[in-house]
């Protein structure tokens, strides 16, 4: 029974003038840790009195351009457990806390969780996963590396220690920062990564992350050239080699070398076939090169590995996640460009019933469901709809519901419709004629009138 008792977790952090992110990093993690270590750096923000408000200890350390000595200061004041570290512009994802809470069991050896960092961007629209080890176990000596892109990897293999997946979850806002922000974050890190690399030009880790940092910053030939050194030391496991095949095929395709960023994606697949984003790499080289069945194929195969990834996990930290709705949306596009009819009624249908306003344009669809006959369908579609402020989808309703002689459901259509055009003849007409055709014949006379002496 002791084993499965929860133990208890100290959060570590290193800040500087963090005053907008912390309360609300500090907030989500409140209720499930015991202790807070906050290490600042030289605030001169409210970053101290809000982290003392929630309780944190609190130690001024003099930065030394080494966020790994940074860390090891924070951990060094940790009496927990268990440790969780994390940035101010991070949030542990509330419905995360139950299952952290059941990790907090006794261990023999030292144990670490790859924990998923939710990485949101534009504008928190979407987000690209990433994993990392960010929970470990206390008092086995694990400490991190590097002075940038920290890790506790190297130290828990050091210590035969033991690495698990878990379902935590981390959102991070720092990938949605203002461009101000984002320029002084980018400038501190090539800074930082120059200096590594100058200490020590074998580290091929180093020079994967400066290739990476100069793809943030959109210099695509020093991306390239830093992620091909990387290669060359190739001293990478398999999953990160795949990784690091995938930034240099986004780098190429950008350098409008397509054909080399195809291979690279290629031999990125060959390496870890689950995964999603040499896929997406793929389909997107595919639309580059306007090859529409091309790119179509692509975008199935982009769709059945997105479904198995979800399904059983992924095998790269730094895996994409696609939003499977976004796929079927230039599938259907596709669908619509080579007028196949039948591609498009096979994936409208695919769209996730929870996110029917990121369908694309319905009246679209209405149309090539007619032009294939499938006028059950079309009512399908009309009857999961609201269309009660769209004229041409009225229109298409009323026609569609004639056609399944649902004649009410037709005239409803029609009356909504006859809001948008009070004048238009046809439509009077035609709303007259199924009056008639209910038995309804008062209103309909009343209708004909109405088109022969008009109001004025």
């Amino acid at each position: 029974m002791n084993s499965f008792k929860r133990q208890t977790l100290s959060l570590c952090m290193i800040v500087k003038n963090e005053e907008k992110f912390l309360d609300e990093c500090l907030k989500s993690v409140r209720n499930v840790v015991d202790q807070m270590v906050i290490v600042d750096t030289g605030s001169s923000d409210r970053t101290i009195e809000i982290a003392r408000n929630y309780g944190a200890e609190v130690y001024k350390y003099q930065w030394r351009d080494d966020f790994a000595a940074a860390r090891n200061e924070s951990i060094k004041y940790a009496a927990g457990d268990w440790i969780l570290w994390m940035d101010a512009d991070e949030r542990l994802k509330p419905d995360s806390i139950p299952e952290l809470q059941k990790l907090l069991r006794k261990e023999e050896k030292p144990v670490a969780y790859v924990i998923q960092i939710w990485n949101r961007i534009n504008q928190g629209k979407n987000y690209r996963l990433s994993g990392a080890h960010r929970l470990f176990t206390n008092h086995f000596g694990i400490t991190f590396q590097g002075r940038i892109h920290e890790q506790i990897v190297y130290s828990l293999a050091a210590l035969k220690g033991k690495e698990h997946s878990c379902t935590v979850g981390l959102e991070h806002l720092g990938y949605d920062l203002d461009e101000t922000a984002q320029d002084k974050k980018h400038i501190r890190n090539l800074k930082l990564l120059q200096r590594l690399i100058k200490d020590e030009p074998g580290n091929a880790y180093a020079h994967f992350s400066l290739g990476q940092e100069y793809a943030i910053g959109k210099d695509w030939e020093k991306a390239v050239k830093h992620f091909n050194i990387a290669r060359k030391k190739n001293n990478f496991e398999i999953g990160m080699q795949a990784a690091l095949l995938n930034t240099l095929g986004e780098a190429l395709m950008n350098l409008n070398r397509t054909d080399e960023a195809e291979k690279a994606s290629h031999l990125s697949i060959r390496k870890v076939r689950r995964q999603v984003g040499a896929y997406y790499l793929l389909y997107r080289i595919a639309a580059k090169k306007k090859n529409d069945l091309l790119t179509l194929d692509r975008l199935e195969t982009l769709f059945s590995m997105n479904e198995e990834v979800a399904e059983h996990g992924k095998r790269l930290s730094s895996d994409v996640v696609i939003d499977p709705d976004m796929i079927i949306s230039e599938i259907i596009k596709i669908g619509q460009r080579l007028d196949q009819p039948e591609i498009i009624v096979r994936w409208f249908h695919r769209f996730s019933t929870e996110k029917r306003e990121q369908r694309p344009n319905q009246l679209i669809f209405l149309h090539h469901l007619l032009k294939s006959g499938k006028i059950k369908e079309a009512e399908q579609v009309i009857e999961q709809s609201d269309y009660s402020g769209e004229a041409e989808f009225l229109d298409l309703a009323g026609f569609i519901y004639i056609k399944q002689r649902k004649f009410e459901k037709a005239i409803e259509a029609y009356r909504h419709l006859l809001v948008f055009k009070p004048e238009n003849p046809t439509l009077i007409k035609r709303l007259a004629g199924l009056y008639a055709k209910t038995g309804d014949l008062e209103k309909a006379q009343m209708l004909l009138t109405q088109l022969v002496s008009p109001a004025t």
